[in-house]
């Protein structure tokens, strides 16, 4: 006769995830989110840099005000995205509070940084640092967003659409200031 209770009987669900497998992922996850902060703690900076120069620059006008428009706008998904990212990751509350206060304290300090830096400078100087500042957000898109939203099958023609849409709103703008 066969004693079915002198064995163990373990019964895993979808839905378990081992202890070894959970740390993984939540290191993974720390990981990440520790990589997306500094990005975006980066790319904070440099829109205070950027908004600074547009604003410092008496050529660029309307072009000023909508790139504002444009970090403002952006702030509160991105914010949100970093939220999770850390959240997902393991951090406390009280850590990703702090984080979010650093994250949005970046573009003052550009701006602040810059002003220090740059004002009372010949106008050479400023459009340089604006090109130099420019530059790096093109390369972003066009090197890493741009393939990175070529390789999601929904929303590839959208996302085209987009980028092209923003450089044609820039180059009418261009008219207007």
């Amino acid at each position: 006769m066969h004693d079915h209770h002198s064995h163990d009987h373990e019964i895993y669900y979808e839905d378990d995830v081992t202890s070894e497998s959970n740390i993984a992922c939540t290191h993974h996850l720390h990981t990440t989110s520790q990589a997306a902060f500094a990005g975006v703690a980066f790319h904070n900076f440099i829109e205070g840099i950027v908004l600074t120069m547009l604003f410092l620059n008496p050529e660029t006008g309307v072009i000023s005000w909508i790139v504002l428009l444009a970090i403002i706008l952006h702030k509160a998904p991105c914010t949100l995205s970093i939220t999770s990212l850390m959240k997902m990751g393991g951090y406390s509350s009280k850590t990703i509070k702090r984080g979010i206060l650093i994250l949005l304290a970046m573009t003052p300090l550009g701006i602040i940084l810059t002003l220090l830096a740059f004002v009372g400078l010949d106008e050479i100087y400023i459009g340089i640092a604006l090109a130099f500042s420019t530059g790096i957000f093109l390369e972003i898109g066009v090197l890493d967003l741009i393939p990175e939203s070529m390789k999601e099958k929904i929303g590839r023609t959208y996302a085209i659409i987009a980028f092209l849409a923003g450089f044609g709103l820039l180059f009418l703008f261009s008219f207007f200031s």
